[in-house]
C-alpha cells in the first residue's frame, strides 16, 4: 500500500534546474527495487539498465514540465507523430501543434516543479508476457492516459497482447486551479507504465496514471 499517502515527507520545493538531480534519484531507487525483484531481475541486465535510463528521462520530463524533452524522447524511441485532424497545410499544422503543446503543458503543470520525496518511489511488475500481477493500490487510481498510436503493437490490452509492463510511480504534490472554487491540491502519486519492446530491447510508454489516496477527486492525468 501507499506508505506515504497520508503523511508524505516531501522535500522543499525544487526548481526546474534541480529536476535532473531529482530524476536521477528516482531512477536510482527504481533500479534498486528492480534489482531486488526476482521476476524483474530475471529479465536480464539490459532490461534493467534501459528501464533506469527511461525512468530518468521521463521523470525529468514531467518534473520540469518540459514538452521539448518529451518530444526528444518520443523521436528517439521511434514514436509515431499523432495525426492532427483538419491540418491541411503548414500553417494549420503549426497552429495544431501549438495547441497540442499547450494542452500537454496544461495537463502536466499540475505535477511539475512541486515538492516530492524520492524515497516514495515504487516499482511494480504489472504484466509478464501477458500474465497479470494485481496491485491493491489500483483502488486509488483516479485517472489514466493512453496513446495507442504512438507505438502500435505495444498498446492495447496487456493480457491479449502478451505484454510485459513495469510500473514506476513516485509521490508528487498535485496542484490545479479551479475557476469555480478553491484549487485542488494535495499529495498524490504519478505513475508510468513502461512496456517492453522486444524488437528494440527497450522500454516505451504504455500509459500514465494518477493515484489519489487522499480522494482529492483528480480526474486528469499528464499526457504523452
Amino acid at each position: 500500500m501507499f506508505s506515504q499517502a497520508v503523511n508524505p515527507v516531501f522535500d522543499t520545493a525544487y526548481s526546474a534546474e534541480s529536476a535532473g538531480r531529482t530524476a536521477r534519484q528516482i531512477a536510482e531507487r527504481a533500479r534498486a527495487q528492480a534489482d531486488a525483484d526476482s521476476a524483474i531481475a530475471g529479465m536480464g541486465v539490459r532490461a534493467r539498465e534501459t528501464l533506469t535510463e527511461a525512468v530518468a528521462d521521463l521523470a525529468e520530463v514531467y518534473l520540469r514540465g518540459d514538452y521539448d524533452r518529451l518530444s526528444a524522447f518520443l523521436a528517439r524511441t521511434g514514436a509515431r507523430v499523432l495525426d492532427i485532424e483538419d491540418a491541411s497545410d503548414d500553417e494549420a499544422r503549426l497552429k495544431a501543434a501549438r495547441l497540442v503543446r499547450r494542452q500537454w503543458e496544461a495537463m502536466s503543470e499540475c505535477i511539475a516543479r512541486n515538492p516530492l520525496s524520492p524515497e516514495g518511489v515504487r516499482v511494480r511488475l504489472r504484466y509478464l508476457d501477458g500474465r497479470p500481477f494485481p496491485d491493491a493500490d489500483d483502488a486509488y487510481l483516479s485517472a489514466a492516459t493512453v496513446s495507442p498510436e504512438r507505438w502500435p503493437g505495444l498498446a492495447g490490452e496487456p493480457v491479449a497482447n502478451k505484454l510485459t509492463i513495469i510500473e514506476v510511480r513516485w509521490p508528487v504534490f498535485y496542484f490545479r486551479t479551479r475557476p469555480d472554487g478553491p484549487p485542488t491540491q494535495g499529495p498524490t502519486y504519478f505513475g508510468i507504465w513502461f512496456v517492453w519492446d522486444p524488437q528494440r530491447n527497450d522500454w516505451r510508454i504504455h500509459q500514465t496514471r494518477m493515484y489519489d489516496p487522499m480522494r482529492l477527486k483528480i480526474s486528469s492525468c499528464p499526457l504523452f
